[in-house]
């Protein structure tokens, strides 16, 4: 996809959309279930050598993180009114889960099961997620507010303000509490460069004249595709990889939520290390499945132009945004996640790469979305990987990105994740 760096937040409900699949994709049998393959990689570029939270390796850290998400997937899925919000990070050696009120016997019941994979902690909560979302879709629309989103610990809400005069005197019509920083997103036109049929995620595609990345292949109606970014694109482009080989058309196009379809042959693997076209630093791993995004996550992203970056930690879910660079129209279900070293995550380019996290062992990927842009103006960095492009000869990065959760987006396409 093309990046602009501007970002905007929305909070909302998908609606299901009809993928037409071209009849050049790919048609086999989707495999029953991921399997560890066998496979020697190194680990994923970027982590930081300092291993938060006393563990004695990132591949500890990821083992706690899947089994905190796990449970906290069960809990999120049980929907009672008075669930506000979980933090799952790792190094705080527990799950923490926030509640308004006293959770029912149904919940407590299930906490207790729970608590034989990992420790969970319940705190109170001032206001329920459902609260907080329905304040947070009524004032994402409100002049100079660049994004919403719900507090995980249930204390009301964080907006984003497009200057800093804003922050400072905009009058906010709400009683919730408001905790405000100063945010101006952009869309990312965020290759790995000639990638060829089945392609894999984090490869170079060129779709009307700019840059973007593949993202994961996914199952749909026998056939395979590849995601990208919704705004790097329109229904019946055509999408060209790295060599400019046709790849195929674009379908599917949800620009509400920042996601695209391209019908192509692909496979359940990932790009990982450099940049496109830096050669013998890229490698590629499986993808083995899906979890959904928390606050408090590690995680990796791999666009094309910015190759592999980790250390980035999750900072909040389900939030609306709106991206100025893109005509400030309402994206939902969006998730913000930081580089912790404030190195830069994405840029140019990288629109539409994988977001992962990683297996203990570090051979396979988990998915967790698709990246839809960043904020180069209040969070600036210097760029990895490659400098620019013939499109846009000089990158903007920031070291704060916003992406569509694929948790998400796989239930709109009526699809699944291909595993490698």
């Amino acid at each position: 996809m093309k990046l602009r760096f501007t970002a905007r937040f929305l909070i909302g409900v998908a609606t299901a959309i009809a993928v037409t699949v071209a009849a050049s994709a790919a048609a086999t049998a989707a495999p029953t279930s991921p399997g560890p393959a066998p496979i020697t990689t190194t680990p994923a570029a970027g982590f930081s050598t300092s291993v938060p939270g006393g563990f004695r390796s990132w591949g500890q850290v990821m083992e706690m993180q899947h089994r905190m998400n796990a449970a906290a997937s069960q809990i999120a899925a049980a929907h009672s009114d008075g669930y506000a919000g979980i933090i799952a990070a790792p190094e705080n050696h527990e799950l923490r889960v926030y509640w308004k009120g006293q959770p029912p016997a149904a919940i407590d019941g299930l906490f207790a099961t729970l608590r034989a994979t990992v420790p969970i902690r319940v705190l109170p909560a001032a206001y329920s997620q459902k609260e907080m979302l329905a304040e947070a879709n009524r004032l994402a629309v409100e002049p100079g507010v660049s994004s919403v989103a719900p507090n995980a610990d249930g204390t009301g809400l964080s907006i984003s303000l497009r200057s800093t005069a804003l922050v400072a005197s905009a009058q906010l019509n709400t009683t919730m509490k408001v905790d405000r920083t100063y945010a101006d997103p952009t869309s990312m036109s965020y290759s790995r460069e000639n990638d060829i049929a089945p392609y894999y995620g984090g490869g170079d595609v060129s779709i009307v004249g700019g840059d973007c990345s593949t993202g994961f292949a996914i199952w749909h109606a026998g056939v395979t595709s590849m995601l990208t970014a919704g705004h790097c694109a329109n229904n019946g482009d055509a999408a060209y990889d790295g060599a400019f080989r046709f790849m195929g058309v674009v379908s599917g196009v949800d620009k509400a939520h920042d996601t695209a379809v391209i019908n192509t042959p692909s496979a359940g693997r990932v790009w990982d290390g450099g940049a496109a076209g830096r050669g013998p630093t890229e490698f590629t791993k499986p993808v083995w499945g899906v979890e959904s995004s928390w606050v408090g996550n590690w995680e990796c992203m791999s666009g094309a132009r910015s190759g592999a970056v980790c250390s980035i930690q999750i900072r909040a879910i389900n939030v609306t945004v709106s991206f100025a660079d893109l005509g400030g129209y309402p994206i939902y279900q969006q998730v913000i996640a930081e580089q912790t070293g404030h190195s830069g995550a994405a840029g140019n380019g990288d629109s539409g790469g994988p977001v992962f996290d990683l297996s203990a062992d570090w051979t396979g990927d988990y998915a967790m979305g698709t990246i839809t842009g960043g904020d180069s103006l209040s969070a600036p960095a210097t760029c990895q990987g490659q400098p620019g492009s013939i499109y846009v000869p000089r990158r903007a990065c920031s070291w704060r990105v916003y992406y569509a959760d694929i948790t998400y987006t796989l239930p709109r396409y009526n699809s699944e994740i291909r595993y490698g």
